[in-house]
Order: structure tokens, then sequence, then C-alpha cells
């Protein structure tokens, strides 16, 4: 079973602000309530793995010093899985300069395929709340089982 969590990226690690994040100390404050969302989830649906739509590359640019998936994988003793191509790899695949909607389905595959590789049988899978619903459809159609835990985690704080 994938279990999907919505989140606005800024959510995901302690690096730089986006752009429609709130002011930083609510972010904070918000963060860390989510790496203790994603502990609880993780734990109360038997996760043995962590995924997210995040990669190494993005971590760094985002001067994080962590993806709190990654660290709620570790405290949790559980695999993590970056899910989203670097720079290098989407222009490989395509998707570096493709239009949004293109570029969005071949990224949404990728992620589909890291999972399929995975061979983890509970996954919570944190995806920016754009992609929540197509990429349910995509893995419901490849028959996965899905379950939608919140469809844009504390979603009233990340809208302008």
């Amino acid at each position: 079973m994938i279990h999907l969590i919505g989140v606005d990226h800024s959510i995901q690690h302690d690096g730089r602000r986006g752009l429609k994040s709130p002011p930083l100390d609510t972010l904070q404050l918000l963060r860390h309530e989510f790496a203790k969302y994603l502990l609880d989830t993780a734990s109360s649906v038997g996760a043995d793995c962590i995924a997210e739509e995040f990669n190494e590359e993005a971590v760094k640019e985002s001067n994080a010093s962590q993806s709190f998936a990654q660290n709620a994988a570790t405290k949790l003793g559980i695999n993590h899985i970056f899910c989203d191509p670097d720079i290098k790899m989407r222009k490989k695949l395509g998707i570096y300069g493709a239009p949004k909607d293109i570029a969005s389905k071949k990224r949404e595959k990728y992620w589909l395929n890291s999972l399929s590789m995975s061979n983890c049988e509970e996954t919570v899978f944190i995806v920016g709340a754009c992609h929540l619903k197509s990429f349910d459809s995509l893995l419901r159609s490849r028959d996965f089982s899905t379950k939608i835990q919140v469809e844009y985690y504390k979603k009233e704080h990340f809208e302008s």
C-alpha cells in the first residue's frame, strides 16, 4: 500500500523557505509538527519505507541539512527513497525543458518506477500537493493500492 501525503515542498526540509511559505517562525513550527506527523503516520501504518518527491540535489539547493522523511526513516529503522530525478536525469529523460504537463507525467512515471524497484510493502510517500491526484491515479492504474492520508498538509498556511 502507498500512503500519500500531499505537501508544500518547503515543509519537507529545514532549508530555505518557498515562495508561498508562511513567515519563518510559523514555518519552523509547521516543520516540527510535520516531522512528528510523519513519524506517527509511518509508525501507525506499519511502513517499511518512506519515499518522497525530493532528491539529494534539491536538499543541497534548498540549503537544508536534512530531509524530514529521511530523518524519520532513519529513526524508525526503515528504508528511505529519494524518488525525484536530479537535473542530469531530467535532461536524460527529456523532462528538463519540456512543457509542464509532459514533464509532470514523466516525473510521476519516474517516481512510480522508483517505488516499483523498492520491494516495500507499506510505503509513506510525500508528494507535492499539485501532483497528489494525478500520481494517485497513475499508481492505481498500475495496480498499486493507495490511501490518501492528507491531500495537502496544513494547506491553509501555504495559500496566498
